[in-house]
């Protein structure tokens, strides 16, 4: 009998749990392999958390984890327990995802004892060593050692090839951020965990958290330690007094470098919570509800946008520019007079001017719950019909005017199906004016759904994914 082949998937941070969630669902789901999940400890807490409320344990702890350790003392403790495991654990494989520490710890280890390695999210480049700190140094280093480079985006596998990284080492999978995201959202259909949800952010917020509208705030990179976040917390603090009907929901880090000059400088303001780091559930909830969001964050700048909600990048760089060229997110730096700025605009202006996204879906997403369906592309067309009768909207990213003729209307939902990759935002009617949301009443909106139910059968595998992105979301989407 043929020995099963062993895949360690190293864990050090909260980020990474949330996108390898799915990568380890899927290994755990084929035959011929042994997925083992090593978690570093790099991030104990936070990544227990949310590995929890994704399904899936560690089958080997290092704990790597010391209060206030230094990067060099981390790197050190983490290549002596990763190479230690190695030798004792002996894979076949391994996989890292993103940036952090222990993705460059754990590609070097695997280097050393000749055991080949795969990168999730791969060829993600700002250009700038500094910005962020030390990630950027982190992928550029991992890219030379590592034997599969999964890159999100074309732009990423082009950033690659630039680097003389071979072409057939490459694979563009999209992003898995988005895959956590729909089963997520899946989940939080039942009404269990909606109701533990609403109780648990009411707790931490009060109990109008739902009801009053909130721009939700994330902060944690290196590069904006000290002064930078001097000056966000300025930001917040002049925000929260411009705008007085508004609640700054603010989960803080805890990071000593964030937590006391955030502690210190925004405890006191009655309209800003200060709320502990909040595991994945919570936090997709905080997002799909809050009017927009500010963050230093590079995941967050994939997540938002999935969820219809413009991103205030508070950082120079940022190493996912798609999202900055479709205009779904915007770099405003650690500068408290630009970030009030921007957030101003976007709240005094009843027509934002940063689009609501539509950002492609990866392949393979038919694996995912609530997205698999035993029926055909034609009944998720119908589902989609039922619910702009049912509600008047698809959901956010499905705004269309009113007005446009029945064909054009086919023409925009086909535009909206048939997602470009690189570039995310949903097309404009020709008249250049912003769309609006379909009225349920509108013959042109049930029109070219019918239409698209009469032609299901020939849509693009690609646009019956996107459909079926959109009928998710709609249904996950309270009211």
């Amino acid at each position: 009998m043929t020995a099963l082949k062993t895949i360690d998937v190293f864990i050090g941070t909260r980020p990474e749990a949330i996108k390898l969630a799915p990568v380890v669902a899927a290994l755990k789901r084929r035959s011929g392999f042994e997925c083992r999940v090593v978690a570093t400890g790099q991030h104990r807490e936070m990544f227990q958390q949310v590995a929890t409320e994704l399904g899936f344990t560690p089958d080997i702890d290092l704990d790597t984890m010391q209060e206030n350790q230094t990067l060099a003392t981390l790197t050190a403790r983490l290549m002596q327990r990763i190479d230690a495991w190695l030798e004792q654990g002996r894979p076949d494989f391994a996989i890292v995802q993103g940036d952090t520490t222990t993705v460059l710890v754990a590609a070097l280890a695997c280097f050393y004892r000749r055991i080949p390695v795969g990168h999730v999210e791969a060829g993600l480049r700002t250009g700038n060593v500094w910005a962020p700190f030390p990630e950027e140094l982190n992928r550029r280093l991992a890219s030379q050692m590592v034997s599969l480079h999964f890159a999100p985006t074309e732009s990423a596998r082009a950033a690659l090839e630039r680097e003389d990284i071979p072409s057939e080492s490459i694979e563009v999978t999209g992003n898995t951020v988005v895959d956590a995201l729909l089963m997520e959202l899946d989940r939080q259909r039942e009404r269990l965990i909606r109701d533990s949800l609403e109780v648990s952010l009411a707790s931490l917020i009060g109990a109008d958290w739902s009801s009053r509208p909130f721009v939700l705030i994330t902060g944690h990179r290196r590069e904006n330690f000290g002064e930078g976040f001097l000056q966000i917390c300025q930001a917040v603090r002049m925000l929260a007094e411009r705008y007085p009907e508004l609640r700054f929901v603010y989960p803080v880090h805890l990071n000593p470098n964030v937590k006391a000059p955030v502690t210190r400088l925004l405890a006191d303001v009655a309209n800003v919570s200060l709320i502990p780091p909040q595991g994945y559930r919570n936090f997709v909830a905080l997002m799909s509800r809050c009017k927009l969001v500010l963050t230093d964050s590079g995941g967050v700048q994939e997540e938002a946008p999935s969820l219809g909600k413009p991103v205030l990048v508070m950082r120079d760089t940022t190493e996912r520019p798609e999202g900055v060229e479709a205009g779904t997110a915007r770099l405003v730096g650690a500068d408290a007079d630009r970030i009030v700025q921007h957030v101003s605009r976007l709240l005094d202006d009843p027509t934002p001017t940063l689009p609501w996204p539509t950002l492609p879906i990866p392949t393979g997403m038919d694996t995912l719950p609530g997205v698999s369906s035993p029926g055909s592309n034609a009944s998720w067309v119908a589902r989609a019909a039922q619910l702009l009768t049912k509600r008047g909207l698809l959901w956010q990213t499905l705004r269309i005017p009113h007005e446009v003729a029945a064909q054009d209307g086919v023409a925009y939902v086909k535009g909206l199906v048939n997602f470009d990759r690189d570039r995310a935002c949903p097309p404009r009617h020709k008249d250049g004016e912003r769309p609006r949301r379909w009225s349920s009443g509108s013959a042109s909106a049930l029109g070219a759904l019918r239409h698209l139910l009469g032609g299901a059968a020939l849509l693009s595998e690609a646009s019956i994914g996107r459909l079926k992105y959109l009928v998710v979301m709609a249904e996950t989407e309270p009211g």
